[in-house]
């Protein structure tokens, strides 16, 4: 009982010497000795900012592509099923689902390529070239609902987890105002975005290629069953979209499938 006593007199001391310091803080300057003001800084207070006097240090490029690589479990799932190629081709049909959702696109191709690549295409007017290619390299990623709702997606299904583990990443985008494309290896960008002169009655569209690294998925494949019923989960908030997935590495007719937007 005594060394409790004893805390709660220290403590009740404590309490008392931050009143009284807080008192004397509390006075007018004019009341106070010189000796007790505090001493002037660099830093000044603007516009309810602090700017200081000191140069600023420049932040860090967050490692997105590296983490990304490093624990690719975290933002596909396991990646021994085909279920993680199908969250990457998601991630590549992120452009094509938002111009559908802005009435910018009628028609997403999917193809499944004998060498284990996969592209996905659709027709418009061609989406924002400086914002695709953030979209591949940064989060998040922000997408609209049908119904107009914001979605921040993190780490399923978004552009930046397609690009950082393909082996090799490809965006094609032809528009109005020529053709750019950008090549991107292992998630980092071979060389800058470029813009080529786009020639007369060609079609506009958007298009992202990429294959998985076969370093991370082995002999992972597409799965045809896995993408239908992705399919389905897109096409009942999408009306009037056709979805069509072609799979060249069989001679199986194309799968078309048509939004109800339920």
């Amino acid at each position: 009982m005594r060394g409790v006593a004893e805390l709660l007199r220290a403590a009740l001391d404590g309490l008392t010497r931050d009143r009284e310091l807080d008192a004397s803080l509390a006075q007018p300057p004019a009341s106070r000795p010189l000796d007790e003001l505090p001493t002037p800084t660099k830093d000044v207070l603007s516009a309810r900012a602090w700017v200081s006097s000191q140069p600023r240090r420049p932040r860090e490029r967050p490692r997105i592509i590296a983490n990304i690589r490093e624990n690719p479990a975290g933002s596909v799932g396991d990646i021994t099923r085909p279920a993680a190629l199908g969250t990457m081709l998601e991630g590549a049909m992120a452009f094509a689902l938002d111009d559908a959702i802005d009435d910018k696109c009628r028609v997403i191709e999917i193809r499944l390529l004998r060498d284990g690549a996969a592209t996905v295409t659709h027709i418009g007017p061609g989406f924002a070239p400086e914002r695709a290619a953030r979209g591949l390299q940064r989060w998040p990623w922000l997408r609209r609902s049908p119904a107009g709702e914001v979605i921040l997606t993190q780490s399923l299904a978004a552009p930046v987890v397609t690009c950082a583990l393909s082996h090799w990443c490809r965006l094609e985008i032809s528009r109005a105002d020529g053709i750019w494309r950008q090549a991107f290896y292992r998630g980092e960008p071979e060389s800058a975005m470029r813009c080529d002169p786009i020639g007369p009655g060609r079609n506009t569209y958007t298009r992202v290629s990429f294959r998985p690294d076969p370093e991370i998925f082995a002999e992972l494949s597409f799965s045809i069953d896995d993408l239908y019923m992705r399919g389905l989960g897109f096409l009942m908030e999408l009306s009037m979209i056709e979805l069509r997935i072609h799979d060249e590495r069989t001679k199986v007719p194309p799968l078309i499938m048509v939004g109800t937007g339920i």
